[in-house]
């Protein structure tokens, strides 16, 4: 299983096409295997609990 980080900036909120293109993209992710795990600038200036979601992730996955 492959892991994704997906970074949100602010175009993201603010355009609902790239809203629907990112929305779309992670289902495709998901579909093909893969775990993605979201961020946002909240998460550069605090980055302990995304750090968490990503080791969580990669204890998660198979041959771990």
């Amino acid at each position: 299983m492959m892991i994704a980080l997906e970074y949100h900036g602010g175009q993201h909120f603010k355009d609902p096409v790239q809203v629907r293109e990112d929305i779309e993209r992670r289902g495709q992710l998901q579909a093909a295997g893969w775990i993605v795990i979201e961020a946002v600038y909240r998460d550069a200036l605090h980055p302990g609990a995304l750090i968490g979601r990503l080791a969580s992730a990669f204890e998660g996955r198979p041959g771990s």
